[in-house]
């Protein structure tokens, strides 16, 4: 549950604020949505990335804890980040994918785990 809250809880939050907060900083809408599509992109291939591995080795545990760090370390990190390089489109760019790769391919990880222990194939 802990996980969950942290990772959905976070994604949903810098979410709204996205715009709001990169605005302060320099950048427009435009680069704004570069980093919002930066981060659909990639959480959708580390989404599918994930899902393989998981259907290949059933290690549910080990991906929830990396993911549980890197989603900690990504919430500490990016304002950390944009305090001190706030202008730097790139490192930013970096920042949303790693961001996205986290934060959205979590969410169908979820799911799949929740069908696996209420309906267990045999």
């Amino acid at each position: 549950m802990l996980a969950f809250g942290v990772v959905n809880g976070s994604f949903n939050i810098y979410g709204s604020l996205f715009d709001n907060m990169l605005d302060c900083f320099g950048f427009n809408s435009t680069e704004v949505g570069y980093f919002a599509a930066g981060m659909m992109f990639s959480g959708i291939l580390v989404a599918s990335i994930v899902g393989y591995y998981i259907e290949r080795t059933l290690k549910y545990k080990m991906v929830f804890r990396v993911m549980l760090v890197l989603a900690v370390v990504e919430c500490v990190g990016f304002p950390l980040v944009l305090l001190t390089m706030g202008n730097n489109f790139a490192l930013i760019m970096l920042l949303c994918a790693i961001m996205g790769a986290v934060f959205i391919s979590y969410i169908p990880l979820l799911f799949d785990f929740g069908c696996d222990v209420l309906f267990p194939a045999g």
